[in-house]
């Protein structure tokens, strides 16, 4: 029985030692297996203290194989246990290699990952120093392009305004032609028209002669003489002065009257328009020849006093023509070159009351019919005021000298010459030579144009006064003044002798 049991115990001491190789061996299995991706050494250690516990079990199971089963079992199971751990040595040799080697690997795929990011790095480097380099090119063929298109369009904006320059230059000068020829033959008309209307008043003067006999018949036939006492001539002439019209007498009257004006007769040439204006009171001629016709006397007039009073009489006489024919664009121009003339005479402080005045009536005749000759009043008024207090004719205001031409470009300078004379003197406070000789030159071809004289003593070119070019200027203009003087003399010497 106890042999028995001996033999049960070691059969039982086998059967555990195998389950526990096993178990061991299935444990490094799976260790191995867990490690093939990679062996740690913590895993090592793992794998060591199992191991350990291995030896102590089979020392025990030793023990107890010696108390229990003999020395022979023990041997055989010894043989076993060191053939397990003979193979679980060998799998931990080959775990550190396979550890070792992936460690290896590992280290040579991250040189080679390192060595790879270093070679895109430096080749992405390249890759953006030779982008930049290709865009800054592009950049400077842009700007090189994009100035020579600049530069060419300059070019052709240059030529161009040399065309334009060349063109306006020959228009300018073709109108200058057609202007002066269009010039001569007004002239030629107006002196046509002069000539035609002496012969109307001289068939008017005999006229008026066969009216004076009669009306001198009329007269001398006696006051306590009957009717029926006359004769056949006086007759006749009572027949023909009772019925004389009054518009047949405004004829005649006018006629000598605009005889005495064309010799330059201003006093009698006046009598003769206010006999009209006492005979005909609406007469919507009248009172204007008499407000303009008294300006030329005052305009020569060197006594203060005398003419103020002049102007004052001009002043109410196209007050009232203005009242007879509000619609007359001429009426208030001139009535406003009196109010000017009017501040004129007065302080530099105390002129803008009447400029203003004159700049309502300017305006009134503009309104009415875009009158040159107010627009070329306009402009003169503008450029002298812009020389008042607080002002100086060394420094004008601005703004003023500005509306000064505008108002004179509205004159029609180049065409009617109007308007010259007030840019000229813009051009002088403006210390514009070229442009003072331009209007200077254009202008005096404008019979109402200032003489020499008028010129030279004109406080707004004070400033050119004493420049060479101005000078010469004058005395060119007074050369011709007296060479028309001497024509005009010899004209009027020939009429004479006709």
């Amino acid at each position: 029985m106890r042999r028995g049991n001996g033999f049960v115990r070691v059969f039982s001491g086998m059967m555990l030692a195998l389950i526990l190789v096993l178990g061991v061996c299935g444990g490094v299995w799976a260790e191995e297996t867990k490690a093939s991706s990679k062996a740690t050494p913590e895993q090592i250690n793992k794998i060591e203290r199992k191991l350990f516990s291995i030896e102590s079990d089979i020392t025990e199971i030793k023990n107890f194989q010696v108390n229990n089963s003999g020395q022979m079992w023990f041997e055989r199971t010894k043989e076993q246990a060191e053939h397990v751990r003979e193979w679980v040595d060998e799998k931990k040799i080959s775990s550190e290699k396979w550890a070792n080697t992936l460690s290896v690997i590992s280290s040579f795929m991250g040189a080679w990952v390192t060595v790879f990011g270093i070679a895109v790095t430096v080749l992405g480097y390249f890759i953006v120093k030779q982008q930049k380099n290709t865009a800054k090119e592009a950049s400077e063929a842009f700007e090189k392009e994009l100035s020579q298109t600049k530069a060419e369009f300059k070019r052709n904006a240059k030529e161009q305004k040399e065309t334009i320059e060349t063109d306006k230059k020959e228009f300018e000068k073709k109108l200058e032609e057609l202007i002066t020829e269009k010039h001569a033959e007004i002239n030629e008309l107006v002196k046509k028209c002069e000539e035609l209307k002496l012969i109307c008043e001289k068939n008017a003067c005999k006229s008026d002669e066969l009216l004076s006999e009669q009306e001198q018949t009329v007269k001398d036939f006696k006051d306590n003489h009957d009717a029926h006492d006359m004769d056949n001539d006086t007759k006749e002439a009572v027949k023909d002065v009772a019925s004389s019209k009054p518009n047949e007498l405004y004829t005649h009257l006018k006629a000598k009257a605009l005889r005495h004006e064309m010799n330059e007769e201003w006093d009698k040439a006046i009598l003769i328009w206010t006999s009209i204006e006492q005979e005909f009171p609406n007469n919507k001629d009248a009172n204007y020849k008499i407000g303009s016709l008294t300006w030329n006397i005052a305009e020569k007039e060197s006594n203060i006093t005398a003419k103020q009073k002049l102007l004052d009489i001009a002043d109410n006489s196209l007050k009232k023509a203005s009242l007879i024919t509000p619609s007359d664009p001429y009426v208030w121009n001139n009535w406003g070159w009196i109010k000017y003339q009017k501040g004129l005479q007065l302080e530099e402080d105390k002129r803008n009351h009447y400029f203003s005045l004159a700049l309502d009536k300017y305006q009134k005749a503009i309104e009415l019919g875009n009158n040159s000759y107010a627009w070329s009043n306009k402009a003169a008024l503008l450029s002298n005021k812009a020389q008042l207090p607080p002002y100086s004719i060394n420094s004008p205001s601005k703004d003023l000298l500005s509306e000064a031409k505008d108002a004179a470009s509205h004159a029609t300078p180049y065409e009617t010459k109007r308007g010259c004379y007030a840019l000229a003197t813009v051009a002088a406070m403006e210390k514009n030579q070229s442009e003072c000789i331009k209007w200077l030159e254009l202008g005096k071809t404008n019979p109402k144009f200032p003489n020499s004289e008028s010129l030279q003593k004109d406080k707004l070119f004070e400033t050119v006064r004493n420049e060479q070019w101005f000078k010469d200027f004058l005395e060119e203009l007074r050369q011709e003044e007296q060479e028309a003087a001497a024509k005009q003399a010899e004209s009027d010497e020939d009429k004479d002798n006709a």
